[in-house]
C-alpha cells in the first residue's frame, strides 16, 4: 500500500521530532506526561509517544461493508458520523463517563450535587444536540478476527478499508487550526488499560487544576451560581475524555475516533441537519465542512482488505472491490487490495 506524502507543514512533523527527543517509554514512569498543545493533542501526542513501538501513524482501518466500501470511493463518497450515544454498543459513552466521574469524586472530592451538576450539564447539550461528538472509528489494526466478527457480516462477509493516517490527522488539524463556525473536529486515539486512562485523566486535569480546585472549596450553591465559569468550562474536553476510553477488554481493536461536534450558533445560521440512515442520526464529513471544495476524497483511502469469511465467496469479494477501486480512477498497481490470511469461516 502507498501512502500520501508528508507536507512540510504537516503537525506530526513537529510532534514526531518531538517524540525522538524524549527518552524510550521503557525508561519512564508509567505516570509520566509531556503537555503538548491544547488538551486534544496532548493526549494525541501521549498515545503516539507510548505506541511507537507498534504503531508508526502509517495508516487506520475501517471494517464495514463491500457496499460501504464502494460508496466511500465514489465521487460523491462522504465519511459519516454516527451520534456518540447510538453506537453499536451504546454502553461505550457511559462506561467512559462513569471513570472521568470517580475521577472527579476521589481526587477532588465531587461527588453529590456537585457532581450532579456536570450531570445536568451533560444532559442539557444532548438535548439541545450541540457540544456533543459524532464519531467514524478506525482501527491501528488491520487484520483483526474480533473487528471481522463484530463489524462485517457473517454471512456475506466485508472489508478492512486502509485509510492515511498522516491525510485524516492533516486534515483535522487543517480545520482545527483555521477555526470552523458550526463545527469542531478531532481525530483522537481510545484508553484502554488503566495506565492509559490515569495519563489521560492527568492531562486533563492539570489543564483545569486552578478551577478544580475552586469547585473542591466551594460550596454547592456557589458552585451552581457560578455554573457558566465552572462547569462548563470544563464539560467539553471532559466529554471529549469520556468519549475515548473504554473497557480493556476492548483493547484489541486500538481504536481511534474521527470526532465531528455541532457549536451553539446564532439563530438563523444556515448548519446542515443531520439525516437518518438505517435508524441512526449521522453527519457526513463534507456536509459539515466542505463549503467550496470537498476535503474528504478517494485519496484518504490507500488500499482495502477482503474478510475471511465466508471463504467460499472470499475470491468474489476481493475482485469486486478491486474492479469498483479501478473504476472509480485507483491505477490496478495502486489498489493495494488484498485478503486477510486468517482461517476463519465465520460459520
Amino acid at each position: 500500500m502507498t501512502r500520501l506524502r508528508l507536507r512540510k507543514d504537516d503537525p506530526l512533523r513537529d510532534m514526531m521530532a518531538a517524540i525522538r527527543n524524549l527518552p524510550w517509554p521503557d525508561k519512564l514512569s508509567r505516570d509520566s506526561v509531556f503537555p503538548y498543545g491544547d488538551f486534544c493533542q496532548s493526549v494525541k501526542f501521549d498515545t503516539l509517544f507510548r505506541r511507537q513501538g507498534q504503531f508508526k501513524g502509517d495508516f487506520v482501518f475501517h471494517y464495514t461493508s463491500c457496499e460501504t466500501f464502494q460508496r466511500l470511493i465514489a465521487p460523491d463518497g462522504d465519511l459519516l458520523m454516527t451520534r456518540f450515544d447510538e453506537l453499536n454498543d451504546d454502553s461505550e459513552f457511559e462506561y467512559g463517563w462513569q471513570q472521568v466521574m470517580g475521577e472527579l469524586e476521589w481526587r477532588y472530592d465531587i461527588r453529590g450535587r456537585k457532581a450532579g451538576l456536570f450531570v445536568r450539564e451533560m444532559m442539557n447539550r444532548c438535548a439541545e444536540g450541540v457540544r456533543i461528538p459524532w464519531i467514524m472509528s478506525f482501527s491501528e489494526s488491520a487484520d483483526s478476527l474480533s473487528q471481522w466478527g463484530m463489524y462485517t457480516d457473517r454471512q456475506h462477509g466485508g472489508c478492512s478499508v486502509v485509510f492515511d493516517f498522516r491525510e485524516i490527522n492533516y486534515i483535522t488539524e487543517s480545520i482545527r487550526r483555521n477555526g470552523h463556525c458550526c463545527f469542531e473536529v478531532f481525530f483522537l486515539p481510545c484508553l484502554y488499560s488503566r495506565d492509559e486512562i490515569k495519563r489521560g485523566l492527568k492531562i486533563w486535569s492539570l489543564r483545569y487544576m486552578d478551577i478544580l480546585e475552586e469547585i473542591k472549596n466551594l460550596e454547592y450553591q456557589e458552585v451552581k451560581a457560578h455554573r457558566e465559569s465552572l462547569i462548563c468550562p470544563l464539560i467539553s474536553d471532559l466529554v471529549m475524555l469520556a468519549a475515548i476510553i473504554k473497557h480493556p477488554g476492548f483493547e484489541a481493536e486500538r481504536e481511534w475516533r474521527l470526532f465531528v461536534i455541532p457549536n451553539p450558533t446564532p439563530k438563523g445560521t444556515p448548519i446542515a441537519p443531520p439525516f437518518i440512515l438505517n435508524g441512526k442520526h449521522r453527519y457526513g464529513f463534507n456536509m459539515c465542512f466542505a463549503a467550496k471544495r470537498p476535503l474528504y476524497t478517494m485519496k484518504w483511502i490507500r488500499g482495502v482488505g477482503v474478510s475471511p469469511q465466508p471463504t467460499a465467496t472470499l475470491s468474489d469479494r476481493f475482485w469486486k472491490v478491486f474492479d469498483a477501486f479501478c473504476k472509480a480512477g485507483r491505477e490496478q498497481w495502486e489498489t493495494g487490495v488484498w485478503q486477510s490470511g486468517i482461517p476463519y469461516n465465520g460459520k
